[in-house]
């Protein structure tokens, strides 16, 4: 299948960008920077093009994050975003330095050249910035695409399939941030529209059940959605192989447990087990007003409850899969390798 390969940079937007490219049917994966060459190498026949994300780093910082440079020399289309457009504009020669003038938020760019990047998009255009560094100094190997009042907003390395902007166009404040991605993909990559995730559900679950097998899959349950759509799917393509450690944590709203319950058996067929922990879960959390502390107690008593739970159900087969649902904003919420922490998740582990 063609793909786009998004490159982790430590962006808190990473898979906002991998969700808009899914919904123009564009089959996309991120990839963290440290494995970038090496995936690329496996899957070069594939990969039609290449976006570098943002991130909280600056490029002339010593541990700048950065990938091999030989990626540049492979002849697939690159597309860098904010942090992703400094370190290749610095690939090329350009100056990258902190600035005096900072741009968040709102920013007008403006045109200065036509490019198949920005076909079909105005003179003058919002997008949504975020950088305290830009480009101070333009080498001869860049073409200037556009330009804030203050500084370069659009760069094209001359002669190569490679462009990066300054600001996040893959977030809805940029109003034509959808038709640069669309222009990137099919005018520059040229890639084709195959995927749709009917298909990739279909696929995923074929690959479930060759993993799984006539095992069974423990599921932790804590309430929430996550957890929830994780549960249900899973009994879909394994029907019967599916149990369910539901623990009450005493943080529901009232009655919300029990309702719960009824629901996940009675709706949706599913084999539940539930545990009211809410005395041990409050006594961990008495006293105890900071936030963050809090949701780390949360997370590590969650752990505690399942794993000494786990050990009371009779369990036959011996090989058992446990399953987890957890969203991906909730993982770079979490902080990542790449990304800093915002707040922790319980079910992030």
């Amino acid at each position: 299948m063609q793909k786009i390969i998004v490159i982790d940079f430590g962006s808190q937007y990473n898979q906002t960008i991998v969700k808009q490219l899914r919904s123009m049917n564009v089959y996309a994966e991120l990839i963290h920077f440290k494995n970038a060459y090496t995936y690329i190498k496996q899957y070069q026949l594939n990969i039609k093009g290449i976006i570098l994300s943002g991130g909280p780093k600056s490029t002339y910082e010593d541990n700048a994050y950065e990938i091999e440079s030989d990626i540049f020399d492979l002849g697939i289309p690159i597309l860098g975003i904010c942090y992703g457009m400094q370190y290749l504009a610095q690939i090329y020669g350009c100056t990258i330095s902190s600035v005096s003038h900072k741009e968040f938020g709102n920013t007008k760019i403006n045109l200065i050249k036509d490019s198949p990047l920005t076909y079909g998009t105005p003179d003058t255009q919002n997008v949504w910035m975020s950088h305290s560094d830009a480009i101070i100094k333009v080498s001869q190997q860049i073409e200037l695409i556009s330009m804030t009042d203050f500084h370069p907003a659009i760069i094209k390395v001359k002669d190569l399939k490679i462009y990066g902007v300054q600001f996040h166009l893959e977030v809805s404040h940029t109003k034509y941030g959808q038709k640069l991605l669309q222009n990137f993909c099919f005018n520059i990559c040229l890639i084709n529209k195959d995927f749709n995730m009917d298909n990739y559900i279909a696929e995923v679950s074929e690959q479930i059940k060759k993993t799984v097998l006539d095992n069974q899959v423990i599921c932790a349950l804590s309430g929430g959605v996550d957890s929830a759509v994780t549960a249900v799917l899973l009994n879909k393509i394994l029907p019967g192989q599916i149990t369910c450690i539901f623990i009450d944590t005493g943080l529901l709203r009232d009655k919300e447990a029990d309702s719960l319950i009824k629901e996940f058996k009675t709706k949706y067929d599913l084999n539940v087990h539930c545990y009211d922990c809410s005395e041990y879960m409050l006594n961990n959390l008495a006293n105890i007003s900071d936030p963050e502390e809090k949701r780390k107690i949360i997370g590590a008593s969650f752990i505690n409850i399942f794993e000494e739970k786990l050990n009371l159900l009779d369990l036959k087969q011996s090989e058992n899969f446990l399953a987890q649902g957890t969203l991906y904003s909730d993982v770079i919420e979490s902080g990542t390798s790449t990304s800093h922490k915002i707040k922790s998740h319980h079910n992030v582990g």
